[in-house]
């Protein structure tokens, strides 16, 4: 186990910091030209592509093999109030002077949410300017690949836990509420679990990875996306579970038996079940809407244990019409389950915007906005989770998503509430005014993390079977 501070490279007296752990890790490895490429459906944990060394752009100093920018902390202070003013014309209007002034986490807390951001142990690495934005704007945290089972194992029933210790460690350093993203998911599964030759094998694997990352975490996180896109709207199967690697190595009960085993190693949790294409208004979306919540439904009615819905929320610009109430139905009936709703990885595309910086900014906030002013406006979200903070650590501008939303003309995305440089642009201010214009809501039992909080457990309850 790691201990981290706010630096860290700090080293306890009788320890190892967080930087030694993965400078250690990840020295032997240097990224190729083109690591950020990289198909992370590709990668295998410990191998010469390795989760962090394949997620950053070139920059200008490299620790341990990973390569990092570094922005001044002056840069940071100036922020987006020093922004152009005519950049954000009819926006910053709407904000109070003190709103204005004030972090994305305070404006949604005043009203009850929690606004938090994904992070990867390598941009933590840096120690610089960007970790002190990150602690200022946000509440929460997730981490974006590094709790994926694809990058802590490489080998049967051995997990490497040191990454995603450290991140832990720092969230609760610092007082963030943490998600963990996620147990299983059909695009970051091992190649050794795939081959496996028999259901009795693979459920008994699958099982161990379930509970022994709940178990490991136990009180330290708030949610956990179980299963990650699990559902598959176009399809012809009546539970519309998507046929991917769990559903032919296990069979359709996989997904109940990760949520019981989740809910059997953390009582307490949030257990969430985390989908994708849902936010716009199209015949795909359709059915992908209908079949969510009819698998909600008949999970519920099984007594399988689930508590949220997460909408994913990867918005693109001028791609999708959009309906209001088709959304606000969604988040509706997905509430009437009595399911809290969050909203796991928000950010937006602008390859159909122009090239001009200040009118593709303006239209992705306005993508932001009527998105939210839709979600926020239903009391059961109760968490907004942008994916990233800065366009220099989005996965967008990495071109780790789909072709055919990057830009054709070359310039480089801008897909989130602060720019490379750690400025705020219109995004940062769509935000700030949904935020304010929601309704106050509650949030029962949410945990909060201290460094106090219990330590990780190595117990795993007695029912999951050995191999």
């Amino acid at each position: 186990m790691c201990t981290l501070s706010t630096d860290i490279r700090s080293r306890p007296e009788n320890g190892h910091s967080c930087y030694d752990h993965l400078t250690a890790r990840f020295a032997p490895f240097r990224p190729s030209a083109d690591a950020s490429m990289v198909d992370p459906g590709r990668l295998e944990a410990g191998g010469v592509q390795s989760s962090v060394e394949c997620l950053l752009r070139s920059g200008d100093k490299s620790i341990g093999g990973i390569t990092v920018n570094r922005v001044s902390r002056r840069a940071v202070l100036a922020g987006g109030l020093a922004a152009s003013a005519a950049s954000f014309d009819g926006i910053v209007p709407l904000l109070a002077a003190n709103q204005a002034e004030q972090a994305l986490k305070d404006v949604a807390s005043a009203r009850g949410i929690r606004y938090g951001s994904t992070a990867m142990a390598s941009q933590l690495l840096a120690g610089d300017s960007f970790t002190d934005l990150l602690l200022r704007e946000v509440a929460a945290l997730v981490p974006e690949n590094e709790m994926k089972w694809l990058h802590m194992s490489s080998m049967p029933f051995q997990s490497d836990y040191r990454v995603a210790d450290c991140l832990v460690e720092f969230a609760a350093a610092h007082g963030l509420l943490l998600r963990g993203h996620n147990l299983l998911w059909y695009w970051s599964t091992p190649k050794w679990f795939r081959e496996l030759a028999d259901r009795k094998t693979a459920r008994t694997a699958m099982l161990r990875r379930v509970t022994d990352m709940v178990t490991r975490y136990h009180g330290r996180i708030d949610s956990w996306d179980v299963v990650n896109e699990p559902v598959d709207g176009a399809g012809d199967r009546t539970d519309h579970l998507r046929a991917d690697v769990f559903l032919k190595q296990i069979g359709p009960e996989y997904l109940s038996l990760a949520h019981m085993a989740a809910r059997a190693a953390d009582q307490d949790a949030r257990l969430v079940l985390n989908e994708c294409g849902v936010e716009y208004d199209t015949p795909d979306m359709d059915r992908k809407r209908a079949a969510v919540l009819e698998l909600l439904e008949n999970l519920r009615k099984r007594d399988v244990p689930v508590d949220a819905l997460g909408i994913q929320a990867h918005l693109s610009a001028r791609r999708y019409p959009f309906s209001e109430q088709k959304l606000r139905n969604y988040l509706k009936r997905a509430a009437a389950m009595g399911l809290e709703i969050q909203i796991t990885e928000l950010d937006c595309t602008d390859e159909l915007a122009p090239a001009d910086i200040s009118e593709r900014d303006r239209i992705v906030a306005d993508e932001y906005r009527r998105f939210l002013d839709v979600v926020l406006d239903e009391p059961a979200v109760k968490i907004v989770m942008t994916w990233g903070l800065s366009d220099r650590y989005s996965w967008i501008v990495r071109h780790e998503n789909n072709p055919e939303q990057r830009r054709r003309d070359g310039m480089e995305e801008r897909p989130l509430p602060f720019d490379r440089d750690l400025q705020r642009k219109p995004a940062w201010y769509a935000l700030a005014e949904a935020f304010t214009r929601a309704p106050t809501r509650e949030r029962v039992s949410t945990r909060e993390h201290s460094p106090a909080a219990e330590k990780f457990s190595s117990k795993r309850p007695d029912w999951i079977f050995a191999r």
